[in-house]
């Protein structure tokens, strides 16, 4: 028997419709250029393991023995762990990196021949 069934699953669709509405305001609200390219990968990974996260349950719910494993869970949420801690290490690096990057194209830029409309 399997106790936490019903909050599993809640997490589950949590991390879908996250992932969904994630990608939406990423692509519609966010009007900086470098953050949208930083966090472009990170609501398919929120959707992944979403539904990573129901086919273990239904796993667990059914009894496959191999498939309903406590080791699945444990490595499905360091992987979860190991991404969230990445991007809160690394976003701030990558970030300014990237501005200072895009500042220095930018100079050069301005003397480079504009480009026709057709």
């Amino acid at each position: 028997d399997f106790h936490f069934t019903k909050i599993t699953f809640a997490i589950a669709i949590a991390f879908i419709v996250g992932g969904v509405v994630f990608e939406i305001l990423r692509k519609k609200r966010m009007k900086d250029k470098i953050a949208r390219k930083l966090l472009r990968p990170y609501p398919k990974k929120l959707m992944t393991w979403g539904v990573i996260a129901l086919f273990l349950l239904a796993f667990r719910e059914y009894g496959l023995p191999y498939f309903a494993m406590r080791i699945w869970w444990v490595i499905l949420i360091g992987f979860i762990l190991y991404h969230s801690i990445k991007l809160a290490l690394t976003y701030k690096k990558q970030y300014q990196s990237r501005v200072k990057k895009n500042q220095k194209t930018e100079k050069v830029d301005k003397y480079l021949p504009k480009k026709k409309k057709r």
